[in-house]
C-alpha cells in the first residue's frame, strides 16, 4: 500500500507539471500581448467615431481659368453616417458638399457614399490644402488637411448625387446619380493633428486587414 501510494506521487508529479505547462501555454496564447498595439475592432471604432465627429470644412476655393479670370467659390464639406464592418474590413460613408458661387444665384450640392475595401489600400497619405494646390490651379483660405487612401487598382465604390440651381431656375438640369470605382478617395479634415492621427488609425486598420505597414494612433 505504501508503494504503490509513493509510486502514484511519483508518477502525479511529472503528471501536474505537464499540466501546469499545458494551461499556462493556454492563458498565454489567450493574452494580448501588451506591445502588439490596439485590436481591429478598437482601431476601426474610433475611426468610425472621428469621421462622424469631424464637423464641417469650410473655405473658399480660388480657381484661376486663364484667359476668363479667377472664380471664386464658396465651399462646405461634412461627413456623415460614417460605419464600419471589421468583420469585411469595410468602412463607408457619406460626404456632401455644397458650393456656392461664383454667380449670387448659383448652387451646386453633392453627396457622395464611399465604400473603402481597407484590405485593398496600400497606402494612406496626409497633404496640406497647399500641397494639394501644387497639383492644381486652384487656391483657399482657410487652410484644411486631406487623408487619402490609396490603392493601385480601382477598388473603392463611390455613388455620387449632383444638384445644380442657377439664376437661369428654369434651365437648371434634374439631380444626377454617378456611380464609379476609383483607385484613391480623399477626407478633408479640418486640423492637422486629427489628419495625421486619423491616417495612423487606417494604417492600422491596414495592416490589421491584410496590407500597408503597421503603425499606432
Amino acid at each position: 500500500m505504501r508503494y504503490r501510494t509513493i509510486a502514484s506521487k511519483r508518477i502525479g508529479l511529472p503528471v501536474l507539471f505537464v499540466m501546469a505547462i499545458l494551461t499556462g501555454s493556454a492563458r498565454t496564447q489567450n493574452q494580448t500581448p501588451a506591445n502588439s498595439g490596439p485590436s481591429l475592432a478598437l482601431t476601426m471604432r474610433w475611426i468610425q467615431d472621428t469621421l462622424n465627429d469631424r464637423g464641417s470644412v469650410t473655405y473658399v476655393d480660388s480657381t484661376n481659368l486663364g484667359k476668363d479670370g479667377i472664380v471664386t467659390s464658396n465651399v462646405s464639406t461634412r461627413v456623415s453616417g460614417a460605419v464600419v464592418d471589421a468583420a469585411s474590413c469595410t468602412l463607408h460613408w457619406t460626404t456632401t458638399m455644397d458650393m456656392s458661387g461664383p454667380g449670387p444665384d448659383d448652387h451646386a450640392q453633392t453627396a457622395t457614399t464611399t465604400i473603402v475595401p481597407l484590405k485593398d489600400i496600400e497606402s494612406v497619405v496626409v497633404q496640406s490644402g497647399r500641397e494639394r494646390e501644387g497639383q492644381t490651379s486652384s487656391t483657399h483660405s482657410p487652410e484644411f488637411y486631406a487623408v487619402t487612401l490609396v490603392s493601385s487598382k480601382a477598388v473603392i465604390r463611390m455613388r455620387t448625387t449632383v444638384k445644380i440651381t442657377s439664376e437661369f431656375k428654369d434651365s437648371d438640369p434634374p439631380p444626377q446619380d454617378f456611380d464609379k470605382t476609383v483607385p484613391t478617395e480623399t477626407i478633408l479634415i479640418p486640423d492637422e493633428d486629427t489628419a495625421h492621427r486619423l491616417a495612423k488609425s487606417l494604417t492600422v486598420a491596414v495592416k490589421l486587414c491584410g496590407r500597408g505597414n503597421k503603425d499606432s494612433f
